[in-house]
């Protein structure tokens, strides 16, 4: 796309003419996802990714009771290159959010993983919130401390693993995956790995998801 993008603070993603550095595009990312703003408690702290002419992004804010997602841009324009954002949570009060306003999270808050060789988006979601009061948010709360799969050109949820259930320590998935070719026994395998921030490694088959090591 001949451009550098960048996130800010207060939820913009901006596009940059890397020779001079002046701003070609600029969109509020509350635009295509729906309460994604400053005063909803998201904020943006990592960089976006870019593959296949599209970037893209999650968010910060689960200590605030946000909805986590992803989202994908068309890089030449940034309008919304999937219908949707990728919602890793219930609506609010829906679910496992039913007691409570405050109940949320599965955030997004770092870098994104993207296999062009499959197409396939991976990425780390953060913890349930608030943190201290389970009560309040009762169950496994599903898709946070989770790692995701999604198809990078429609954004429809492939598969996702739970790496910690009803997490009250903060001990989100905060690696961005890291996907490659190893060899397993006698047979080579393409693999996506992850560690949480309980400090456990977790290995998956990437493209189904299906696991063969953790809980290094």
């Amino acid at each position: 796309a001949g451009k550098l993008f960048m996130t800010t603070l207060d939820m913009k993603l901006v596009a940059l003419r890397p020779s001079d550095g002046n701003v070609v595009g600029r969109v509020a990312i509350s635009q295509a996802v729906q309460n994604a703003a400053p005063h909803y408690g998201y904020s943006e702290t990592s960089a976006p990714i870019c593959a296949k002419g599209k970037v893209l992004l999650g968010a910060a804010g689960s200590e605030y009771g946000v909805r986590g997602f992803v989202m994908a841009y068309n890089a030449s324009d940034l309008t919304p290159a999937w219908p949707n954002p990728v919602w890793n949570i219930p609506p609010e009060q829906q679910g496992w959010r039913r007691l409570s306003r405050l109940v949320g999270g599965g955030a997004v808050w770092t870098p994104v993983t993207v296999d062009t060789s499959t197409d396939t988006v991976y990425y780390g979601t953060g913890s349930a919130t608030p943190l201290y009061f389970r009560s309040m948010r009762p169950g496994r709360n599903p898709r946070t401390d989770s790692l995701v799969a999604v198809d990078l050109n429609t954004g429809r949820l492939k598969w996702w693993q739970e790496l910690i259930a009803n997490n009250e320590w903060a001990y989100d998935v905060s690696q961005p995956p890291l996907v490659y070719s190893a060899r397993v026994g006698a047979t080579t395998r393409r693999v996506v790995s992850v560690a949480t921030m309980e400090g456990v490694w977790f290995a998956f088959d990437a493209r189904t998801g299906r696991p063969f090591h953790q809980r290094v």
